[in-house]
């Protein structure tokens, strides 16, 4: 397994500051009470408008991205934030790409652990479950229905384990890429939660988050330096003491006052 990358910038310019100063919640959040997703962390360092779908992203990326955040524990949660900086700048028309990655590794690397234990021919229904390059996703996702069949009828799945793993098919089939990521997020989360021991728990959070941080390396990216991420991270903080001013102000507040605030982060 990949594990989280763990040089990730988070120490300087500023940035760990603001990491500390906001919490990653379980929907879009509110900047003025600097409670966001991790999505609607990324719209805030590109400087968008505040939003759980910024245009900077993927959208395959934001889709799986929001669904593991709505799923995480609230402490687990805020180990997104530094991947943040990463998202941003991935909209770079490789969605069906990153799709396919995502369904390639769930079907390598996550089909086999839901296997019923000590089940026999476990490697044959494992290798049937394996996506080919040369294959279509409606011609890939045909087969692997059937052999998904074959593993139920044999006792190595048993249908609830494997109805997360025909959502995910199904979309893949329909060449739905955000659905694809949204189907992988939640069979994640779903098999963390069945999880028999903490240890495997963990396992299946390290797991997603580093689909995440790979999903991001796929397609040209920019490269950001620690100080460009600083100087985000700067006007990103401004940008929330803005967004507590203007709510404090209300909306008779002083225009005057508003426009030189804003004129901080132009």
């Amino acid at each position: 397994m990949h594990e989280p990358r763990p040089d990730l910038p988070v120490a300087e310019f500023g940035v760990q500051r603001l990491y500390d100063s906001v919490d990653l919640i379980n929907r879009v959040g509110d900047r003025s009470q600097r409670q966001l997703c991790v999505m609607s962390l990324v719209a805030l360092l590109a400087g968008e408008p505040h939003s759980d779908r910024p245009q900077c992203a993927c959208p395959v990326i934001a889709a799986y991205a929001v669904k593991l955040n709505d799923a995480l524990d609230d402490d687990v949660r805020q180990r997104l934030k530094p991947y943040a900086p990463r998202i941003i700048g991935t909209r770079n028309g490789h969605a069906a790409e990153r799709a396919r990655f995502l369904v390639a590794a769930i079907l390598r690397d996550i089909a086999p652990r839901l296997f019923a234990p000590d089940t026999p021919d476990t490697a044959r229904h494992a290798a049937a479950l394996q996506l080919r390059p040369d294959e279509s996703p409606e011609v890939a996702a045909r087969r692997l229905a059937g052999a998904l069949r074959r593993a139920v009828a044999d006792g190595a799945l048993t249908r609830g384990r494997c109805s997360d793993l025909r959502y995910l098919l199904r979309a893949f089939g329909r060449e739905s890429p955000e659905l694809v990521a949204s189907a992988a997020a939640v069979l994640l989360a779903n098999s963390a939660r069945l999880a028999d021991h903490p240890a495997q728990t963990r396992w299946y959070w390290d797991y997603a988050t580093s689909l995440l941080d790979r999903a991001c390396d796929i397609g040209p990216s920019a490269t950001r330096s620690t100080a460009d991420i600083g100087q985000m991270s700067q006007r990103a903080a401004a940008r929330l003491q803005i967004g507590a001013l203007k709510s404090s102000l209300g909306h008779s507040g002083d225009g005057g006052l508003r426009a030189f605030l804003r004129s901080l982060v132009a």
